[in-house]
């Protein structure tokens, strides 16, 4: 079976962690991802099979490509070029998190895609500075 392949263009989002609020003597807990989980649900919706995969191994590779921020580059006639101290790899060594990355679109994905984001057993994942912000993805039955 051929792989899905698909980029969703935008800044990747992020798994943010679980928030507890007191109200009177209970406390609740709440995802604060619940709305980037639709978002990105609702922009990979038209790549996602026509069922779940159900029983089956699954792979996923991701790389996401985020933007270098304003500080890598110089200023009047240099605004196009790298500083000598930005990091000459294209390389993404900060935060946020791959798990985090991973995380959130695992999730968003799960009933989608797949019956239990535990079918995912392997795959690549990468972080890169470019040019245009994205996330590609690839999944494949195993």
């Amino acid at each position: 079976m051929p792989s899905l392949r698909f980029c969703i263009l935008g800044n990747p989002l992020i798994q943010k962690r679980h928030r507890h609020t007191k109200q009177g003597d209970f406390v609740r807990t709440y995802d604060p991802s619940l709305n980037d989980k639709a978002n990105w649900r609702a922009a990979v919706n038209q790549y996602a099979p026509q069922e779940p995969y159900r029983n089956c191994a699954l792979r996923m590779d991701v790389c996401w490509v985020f933007p270098r921020p304003n500080s890598h580059f110089g200023t009047g006639k240099n605004s196009g070029k790298l500083k000598p101290s930005a990091p000459k790899t294209d390389h993404h060594f900060i935060k946020p998190d791959r798990d985090n990355l991973d995380k959130i679109i695992m999730d968003a994905m799960t009933k989608l895609f797949w019956h239990d984001d535990s079918q995912v057993s392997q795959g690549f994942i990468k972080k890169r500075w470019g040019k245009q912000p994205a996330t590609h993805v690839i999944i494949t039955i195993l």
